[in-house]
């Protein structure tokens, strides 16, 4: 079975292959890639209008502003395993406690491209769909649970840079968030290459820590210069039939997956509605035993594929989550389906018997 999407160059046989398509910086692609075009396909894609920014947090930072959210007064309701850039976003504008809690907005979020099976009927939604670009192969359009939603795009697309952005559904909202982008300062184009150039740098799992050293301060920079960039868009599909084909070819490696192990493999409630699920990352439960789930992922790192362990909710409920441990393995367009036999085939040696 061949992939849908031919592999880019940057994809040798024994180079590290992480959840994200975007391997490593090329900077030889041209650069004329236009944020107005770029927001009309994506908004094609969604639905709705698109705010291009750049990057999904970034979003985040500027719903709250639009919201009228303040640090020393607000709460904000988020799930437990968030990352700390997007909890770097949230905390200049509110606090942020636990999703059962009480709170003044609530995070959204899709875990790892799982949909969440319920709709929140809370006030200052905002969903998180930066695992969750695809709805469906064919669309990124859903039912959607608030007037705003985030999106990354690095996540999914072998683009030069960051960017994401903003779905909104609400005119007046729209307008005031435009409003804060055209009133944010105005780009450095000295501080934009040296951000692009840091953040690749850790994107590159085989690269040196001392090049990751200033990730963190690249990524608070986002919050900052908050306009798209014309280079850091370099690579991102220019038509949502490109994106259409792109979306796939993960599906194709789901599928993979899901045969190779059998469907019964999965817990019945986050494989609910299947034919509709479009993942981020396809979690692996089946090993139950921490230290032989640890030497599975040792020896997938060893093949150049960077899985990792983590915590995934079964039950697609966050308010009423079941965490449990699994391997996460990658299924982007970029990963040959050799490779991803490979990592089966590892993964089905520890598996519990």
């Amino acid at each position: 079975m061949m992939p849908s999407v031919i592999p880019s160059n940057k994809t040798g046989p024994k180079s590290a292959i992480t959840h994200s398509p975007r391997l490593a910086h090329n900077g030889n692609r041209p650069t004329q890639c236009d944020p107005k075009s770029c927001e009309k396909v994506l908004s094609d894609w969604f639905g709705y209008p698109v705010i291009l920014l750049s990057s999904g947090r970034a979003g985040i930072n500027i719903a709250l502003k639009a919201m009228g959210f303040h640090r020393y007064q607000s709460t904000l309701r988020v799930p437990a395993f968030l990352s700390t850039c997007v909890m770097n976003a949230i905390t200049p504008l509110a606090f942020p406690v636990g999703i059962a809690q009480h709170g003044d907005g609530m995070l959204w979020y899709h875990q790892f491209g799982f949909q969440q099976r319920h709709i929140p009927s809370h006030p200052n939604v905002i969903e998180d769909c930066a695992h969750s670009f695809f709805s469906t192969a064919n669309t990124g359009d859903r039912k959607w649970a608030s007037d705003v939603a985030i999106f990354s795009l690095p996540k999914f697309f072998d683009i030069e840079g960051m960017a994401g952005g903003i779905i909104v559904r609400n005119a007046a909202l729209e307008e005031k968030l435009r409003r804060i982008v055209e009133d944010a300062p105005k780009d450095i184009p000295e501080a934009r290459n040296w951000m692009r150039k840091t953040i690749a740098g850790a994107f590159n799992v085989e690269a040196p820590l001392n090049e990751k050293l200033f990730v963190t301060s690249a990524y608070e920079l986002l919050l900052q210069f908050i306009r798209p960039d014309r280079d850091d868009l370099a690579g991102l599909p220019s038509s949502t039939e490109e994106i259409r084909t792109i979306g796939r070819a993960r599906r194709e490696r789901l599928q993979f997956v899901v045969e190779f192990f059998g469907e019964s493999a999965f817990p019945t409630s986050l494989l609910w509605n299947y034919e509709n699920i479009m993942p981020f990352g396809i979690p692996y439960f089946g090993i139950s035993d921490d230290r032989r789930r640890e030497e599975a992922d040792a020896l997938l790192r060893d093949i150049g594929i960077h899985a990792g362990i983590y915590r995934v909710d079964v039950r697609r409920d966050c308010i009423n989550a079941e965490y449990w441990p699994c391997i996460l393995l990658p299924c982007h367009q970029n990963l040959p389906l050799k490779r991803l036999e490979e990592a089966c085939t590892i993964i089905a040696s520890y598996r519990d018997r």
